[in-house]
């Protein structure tokens, strides 16, 4: 936006940029990798209406590409940590079901999912809660499958 206080496609959000900030010229730039993954926007303020140069338009295209890319891999390095410390955390709330309960792998994730499922908790939050306490929720244990004696019920058997 060359200028703030005259543009008209924004004309609250303008006047309010000039009148409290003294903000007049605006540039934003799309934060993306991909045309379906926009990551945020990269916007540049100047004091003086028509501050901006083709120049300074190129290098902040070449600026928000390199900052979408880096925030792209933070971002995807945050969600792979998190994703493996959810798998490890629902492992060992298995491992813990499969020991007390004398399971397989497939039943006692089968347990985990119908709790959490029964509870309306995340999955993950539930394992984790298992985890903290060693027990399972006392809430929605289901009628079929694990008794809270810790031996299976008829019908459910280690395999």
């Amino acid at each position: 936006m060359d200028d703030l206080a005259t543009d008209p496609r924004w004309p609250s959000w303008g006047r309010a940029m000039v009148e409290e900030l003294g903000i007049r010229s605006s540039l934003s730039f799309r934060l993306f990798t991909r045309p379906d993954r926009t990551w945020g926007a990269l916007n540049v303020y100047a004091t003086q209406p028509r501050s901006f140069t083709d120049e300074d338009v190129l290098q902040g295209h070449t600026i928000a590409a390199m900052a979408a890319v880096a925030l792209a891999r933070s971002i995807n390095d945050e969600q792979l940590v998190r994703a493996i410390e959810t798998r490890t955390v629902i492992g060992q709330a298995m491992g813990m079901i499969m020991e007390r309960y004398a399971l397989d792998e497939d039943r006692a994730f089968d347990v985990l999912r119908r709790l959490s499922s029964q509870a309306n908790v995340k999955l993950r939050d539930l394992a984790a809660q298992v985890v903290a306490t060693r027990e399972l929720p006392e809430q929605g244990v289901p009628e079929q499958g694990v008794p809270e004696q810790g031996v299976p019920e008829q019908g459910v058997t280690a395999e």
